[in-house]
């Protein structure tokens, strides 16, 4: 949560009226599907497929769904 707090896109998402999505990362040990992404960053580096920086990729289509999800899905 020190992150959301101290990352400044909160306000100006207010200022904006724009929703602001915190997708949850594990690090460490709770990260079973890549245990050497130890802080639990984005797959940036293509740990998880090479589609990761895709619509394809794993991580973009989780972030799609939460999307959908809250506007009510895709049409």
């Amino acid at each position: 949560m020190t992150f959301v707090k101290n990352a400044g896109y909160n306000p100006w998402a207010e200022a904006n009226n724009t929703i602001v999505l915190y997708p949850q990362l594990y690090g460490g040990a709770e990260n079973t599907e890549a245990p050497s992404n130890l802080l639990g960053c984005r797959d940036w580096w293509e740990y998880n497929s090479m589609k990761y920086a895709t619509h394809a990729g794993n991580q973009m289509k989780a972030v799609k769904a939460i999307v959908d999800r809250i506007s009510g899905g895709a049409k």
